[in-house]
């Protein structure tokens, strides 16, 4: 790895956009970068550089040259209000920045002359319940109307008997999407598009509080039949006269065959459709991404039996699986609305209690 030319996390960060993304060639980045001043790095050394990113070095390699060390030695940095709020107001704008190069901007920014490592930043972070966790992908296009009235339709209802349903299918270059980031507590976060060695997947499932109750897994895409045949031959043997079936605003979902389907199974209508644009109240999602997480554990078995390791997946985190039980904390968004409803008219019902008892005592 080549040493002894000092550029700045900036100038390396800008070779590696440059060359590893931008594929451009050594002479092209000289000329934007150092073509001012050849005194900074000759050109045959930033073409050794981009040879190394290119063909010769790690992952691992490419980012330790570009970050630099973050081993900070001596007593933890105490840091001021404003320096944490600046720390806080980073690692939560650069929600999936590696921790790292997150390390890195802040010294950076706040000047390098005092430096914070990496633990630090970590501990700092913790301080402040910057945790990390599961991205959730927020539409810019949800509709906080529609939500809330969504949500105060949906409050009278039980959550233990919501069964939500859905369909995924697998995309190319999932394993390169970052499946963290960094968030204030409380928050949650959703991935669970998956492939393996390139094949696409679908699959249709219907998901509880207490887990999975039914999958069909296919090689290839799904036909909107194929979803009305879920709900005929896998849902409807299942369904309870209580249950109530959640599915988003999805096209197929909407038809008027799939509409006809719907109804029957559901006993006359115990279905709703969630807002456009509003993952967080498909728990399913994060069924579907705790399986993907489980069938990447499984990678190699995968690539001799996809199959069999999405299935297991999927039994794993069934009714009957040793991990069916975090399901219930994908459906929590229902539930606080749900005890806020009965807390609310419990109240309501005190209250009407208390003004008739002091009018029979007039």
């Amino acid at each position: 790895m080549a040493k002894g030319v000092k550029l700045s996390f900036y100038q390396k960060s800008l070779i590696y956009q440059m060359v590893v993304v931008q594929q451009l060639p050594a002479e092209t980045v000289y000329d934007s970068l150092f073509s001012l001043d050849s005194t900074i790095i000759s050109m045959d050394y930033l073409k050794r550089i981009c040879k190394n990113m290119k063909d010769d070095w790690t992952e691992d390699q490419v980012l330790s040259y570009i970050v630099g060390s973050n081993n900070v030695g001596g007593r933890p940095r105490k840091l001021d209000s404003i320096s944490i709020n600046m720390l806080v107001e980073l690692a939560t704008s650069l929600k999936s920045t590696r921790l790292r190069i997150l390390t890195s901007i802040y010294n950076e920014a706040s000047g390098g002359e005092d430096p914070l490592s990496t633990s630090g930043v970590f501990r700092y972070l913790k301080l402040n319940k910057i945790t990390n966790k599961r991205l959730t992908r927020i539409s810019m296009l949800r509709d906080e109307d529609a939500i809330a009235e969504y949500l105060f339709l949906m409050a009278p209802l039980d959550p233990s008997n919501f069964i939500s349903v859905d369909e995924t299918s697998s995309c190319r270059g999932t394993k390169l999407q970052c499946s963290s980031g960094r968030a204030p507590s409380g928050e949650d976060a959703v991935i669970w598009e998956f492939s393996i060695k390139n094949i696409q997947f679908s699959v249709i499932a219907a998901y509880t509080p207490l887990g999975f109750i039914a999958w069909r897994i296919y090689d290839g895409t799904v036909a909107h039949d194929s979803f009305e045949r879920f709900l005929l031959d896998d849902l409807s043997p299942i369904i309870t006269d209580s249950d109530i079936v959640i599915l988003d605003n999805a096209s197929v979902h909407k038809t008027s065959t799939t509409l006809g389907v719907l109804h029957d199974v559901t006993n006359g209508g115990n279905y709703a459709f969630t807002p456009p644009y509003e993952n967080r109240l498909a728990p399913i999602e994060h069924g579907f991404a705790n399986m993907w997480e489980e069938v990447r554990k499984h990678e190699h078995e995968a690539m001799i039996s996809p199959m069999k390791v999405v299935h297991d997946a999927f039994t794993k985190y069934s009714i009957i699986g040793s991990h069916g039980h975090v399901a219930k904390g994908h459906f929590n968004p229902y539930f606080r609305n749900h005890e806020e409803y009965v807390s609310q008219s419990s109240h309501r019902i005190d209250s009407n209690i208390h003004n008739w008892a002091n009018t029979q005592n007039k």
